[in-house]
C-alpha cells in the first residue's frame, strides 16, 4: 500500500514532538536533580571516630595518557553557568625585558594661565637740556646738548664722544654766508658788565636759566622735544 507525502510527514512529525517531549521531560528531570543535589541534606549524627591506620607506601606516578580527540556537540540547550573556581596559586615573577626605544615627542600643553601684573617700574628719566657739549662731563640717556650750533640728544648712558653712535642729531642748524663787512664805526662808552649764566635746570619740560644777577630764565622746551621725537625717534 503506497504512502503518501502528507503520511509520511505527519508520521515524522509525531516522531520528532515525541523526541522532544522525552528530552524537554529528561532535562527537567535533571534540572530538578541538580536542584536537590545543591541543597544540603540533613546533619547526620558524628560516629565514633576509628582506629587510625597506617600510612600506605606511595606509588609511582603513572605516565599521561594521550589527549582524546573532542567529542561532538550536544543537541541540549545552553547550560547555566558553573560556580567560580578556586583562585590558583600565584606565578612566578618573569624577568625584565631590555628597555624599548623612546617614543616620539607629545604634543605641546595647553597655554598656562596669565600671571599677576607686576609692581609698576620707576619713573622713566625724561633727561634735561646740559648747555654745550663738553667731553668731561657724565651724560645719561634723554640729555640734550648742543654742538655746532645743531641739538644732540644722548641715546644711552655715557653716549661717548660727539659725533658718534651714541648721540642722534636733533635740530640742525644752517649756517648763512658771512655778509660784506661793514664800516667801522665810532668808539662807544663803556657800558654795564654784562651777565652770564651760571646754572641750568631742567624742570619737567621747561628750561631754567639762572643768570648772574640771580634772574631766571624760564625757557618752555616741549615744543622742542615734540619736533625731535616728530623728525629723529618716531
Amino acid at each position: 500500500m503506497p504512502l503518501d507525502d502528507r503520511a509520511i510527514i505527519a508520521a515524522v512529525g509525531e516522531v520528532l514532538a515525541q523526541e522532544r517531549a522525552q528530552r524537554l521531560t529528561l532535562q527537567a528531570r535533571i534540572e530538578q536533580l541538580a536542584t536537590l543535589l545543591r541543597q544540603p541534606g540533613p546533619e547526620g549524627k558524628s560516629g565514633e571516630p576509628g582506629a587510625a591506620g597506617r600510612d600506605g607506601s606511595v606509588g609511582e606516578r603513572g605516565e599521561v595518557g594521550p589527549q582524546g580527540p573532542p567529542g561532538p556537540a550536544g543537541a541540549g540547550r545552553d547550560g547555566r553557568d558553573g560556580l567560580p573556581g578556586l583562585l590558583g596559586p600565584t606565578g612566578e615573577r618573569g624577568q625584565r625585558g631590555p628597555s624599548g626605544e623612546q617614543g616620539p615627542e607629545g604634543p605641546a600643553g595647553p597655554t598656562g594661565s596669565v600671571g599677576e601684573k607686576g609692581d609698576p617700574g620707576e619713573p622713566a628719566y625724561p633727561g634735561q637740556a646740559c648747555g654745550l657739549w663738553n667731553e668731561n662731563e657724565n651724560y645719561r640717556a634723554m640729555d640734550v646738548v648742543t654742538y655746532n650750533g645743531s641739538e644732540w640728544r644722548a641715546v644711552s648712558d655715557d653716549p661717548g664722544p660727539l659725533p658718534g653712535d651714541g648721540w642722534v642729531l636733533g635740530a640742525k642748524g644752517n649756517r648763512g654766508k658771512p655778509g660784506e663787512r661793514g664800516a667801522k664805526g665810532e668808539k662807544g662808552e663803556r657800558g654795564p658788565a654784562g651777565l652770564s649764566v651760571i646754572r641750568a635746570d631742567m624742570i619737567g619740560f621747561e628750561l631754567v636759566l639762572t643768570l648772574s644777577d640771580e634772574t631766571r630764565l624760564v625757557c618752555n622746551m616741549l615744543g622742542a622735544f615734540e619736533r625731535y621725537h616728530r623728525e629723529a625717534v618716531a
